[in-house]
């Protein structure tokens, strides 16, 4: 082998050892990424194992040895410089066309793959949305006044109660259709759902607000 024929295998050599450590990179960027978005990490490694370590092993070891082999039997020209040597076009197309179908494998693999991180927002239980805090009457929809004259009727008569509440039922639905009542939005459940829930914890509250008064009225009779 001539000098100059040695000077183009170790400027390839270079070329592709860049080519090597870019694609190896490249793949741990990819699977980071997988991993952080909690997404499957294995099948790209396959693709690696069928791209990366491939041209690794056919299109850059070879080099290797023959470099190794050609510095053992001609040590002086391990030091020349390759700036000025040109690299033949069959080689130059055998490596852009394995980097390039390398690199098109790993982004193909890697948009199967991923899929982003979903932020699930807490869904708040009926324990807690009747805890919510008191809502002055002044905030309260007009509706809500039906409501509360059909909790105070309940300590009277259980007939009247049952019949103002099948009363409500037409005009709630009817409301619902037109606005929503409440600016409250939980991820996962649907507005009516939880617009429902709501009315239902501020009868029920209401509704025990009444007895408790009633009770305390007769108290009072009663002393």
């Amino acid at each position: 082998m001539t000098q100059e024929e040695y000077l183009q295998l170790k400027k390839e050599y270079k070329i592709r050892l860049v080519l090597v450590i870019v694609l190896f990179v490249l793949f741990s960027i990819l699977s980071i990424v997988l991993i952080v978005n909690s997404n499957r990490f294995i099948p790209l490694g396959a693709t690696a194992m069928a791209t990366v370590v491939p041209f690794n092993h056919f299109l850059l070891v070879p080099l290797w040895e023959a470099k190794k082999a050609i510095e053992a039997e001609h040590p002086e020209w391990k030091g020349l410089s390759t700036s000025g040597a040109k690299v033949a076009s069959s080689e130059t197309s055998k490596r852009n066309l394995a980097a390039v179908g390398s690199v098109i494998a790993l982004f193909f693999s890697f948009a199967l793959l991923y899929r982003p991180a979903k932020v699930y927002q807490k869904v708040p239980t009926a324990n807690e949305i009747k805890n919510l805090p008191n809502i002055e009457n002044k905030n309260i929809p007009k509706i809500e006044k039906k409501s509360e004259e059909a909790g105070s009727s309940y300590t009277t008569s259980s007939e009247s109660d049952s019949s103002s509440s099948t009363e409500e039922v037409p005009k709630t639905e009817a409301s619902n259709t037109e606005t929503r009542k409440y600016n409250f939005h939980v991820y996962g459940i649907d507005d009516d759902e939880l617009d429902r829930v709501i009315d239902k914890s501020l009868k029920d509250i209401r509704e025990n607000h009444a007895k408790k008064q009633a009770t305390e009225d007769v108290e009072e009779k009663n002393e």
